[in-house]
């Protein structure tokens, strides 16, 4: 894998991740057969001790996740990372794992902001977010959400505080300085655990992969035919050409919101013109030209200001 992919997958895996006080060995046993849901069946599809090939099975990514990698973070913890497509997260895992093993799970989100320049539109790619969420078994323990909604800060507690809390500004006038990275670093560091982060990151000695098969074959379906590479997930454009694909089947009453994915998406990438030709000449002739302006002109607007 070419290296500067390699790295993007491992900074989103870094970006969202679960940790298990248990051995890989538990966690692999936990894991293999489960039927999350009754939605889909988990399988361990290989094990490697190269760090690259492992981190290269995330590569292809997709809503929701069907591939998961694990390995030993430290002697005690075992992280969990994935191929979902807006960034690696512990979030719909945790919630059938945790009880099936009876230990202590962590969900840990550490994403920083990501804006990018594209034909001179900025983009945000990722909202800030630091999220720690505590479970012993079937037991919820304590969660901490700092995070930007979208341009506002919310900042959110459940649960008994832990003692190593005491220690952080609650107080802070901005929202996004009650709970920061180094908070998020420290607390784990008081639980015997560790951020994931630089060489730390799949420094374990053997690597599990799991793919995740989902059981309704028009879901399946649907998930690869939106499944794309890790690039193209970390590409605007991209993101705005997959939604138009929800529309494209019901021009009749959706085109308004084809035409604005799709201009956005060629305006931020030509690329998508040729893909998206057919889609928006039906919908220029359901609106009509004025109105079908009007929309191209919207999408313009929108990208200018940055939502």
């Amino acid at each position: 894998m070419d290296a500067d992919v390699l790295d993007l997958v491992v900074r989103r895996a870094e970006s969202g991740y679960g940790l298990v006080r248990a051995t890989i060995s538990q966690v692999a046993g936990s894991m293999a057969g489960e039927t999350p849901g009754r939605r889909s069946t988990i399988r361990e599809h290989g094990r490697t001790t190269d760090r690259a090939t492992a981190f290269a099975y995330l590569a292809e990514v997709s809503h929701p996740e069907t591939r998961h990698v694990i390995f030993q973070a430290t002697e005690h913890w075992v992280a969990i990372v994935n191929n979902r497509r807006d960034g690696s997260d512990f979030v719909d895992v945790q919630p059938w794992l945790s009880p099936r093993m009876a230990t202590t799970t962590m969900r840990v989100v550490d994403q920083p902001g990501v804006a990018v320049q594209r034909n001179g539109y900025r983009c945000r790619l990722h909202h800030e977010a630091r999220i720690v969420e505590i479970h012993e078994g079937s037991s919820f323990v304590r969660s901490i959400t700092c995070a930007d909604d979208g341009g506002r800060w919310r900042f959110d507690v459940a649960g008994p505080p832990l003692a190593i809390e005491a220690r952080f500004d609650y107080g802070a006038r901005r929202k996004r300085d009650r709970f920061t990275s180094d908070n998020l670093a420290t607390l784990l560091d008081s639980l015997g655990a560790q951020r994931l982060g630089g060489p730390t990151t799949g420094a374990g000695d053997e690597f599990l992969m799991f793919s995740e098969e989902v059981t309704d074959v028009d879901w399946r379906r649907r998930i690869a035919s939106t499944a794309c590479t890790v690039t193209e997930a970390e590409d605007p454009a991209h993101g705005y050409f997959i939604r138009a694909q929800t529309w494209s089947d019901h021009l009749a009453t959706h085109a308004s919101s084809a035409v604005v994915d799709l201009t956005k998406a060629i305006l931020l990438n030509r690329s998508y013109e040729e893909r998206s030709r057919v889609t928006l000449e039906t919908a220029r002739g359901t609106l009509g030209p004025t109105e079908f302006d009007r929309l191209v002109a919207q999408a313009h607007a929108d990208l200018t200001r940055g939502s």
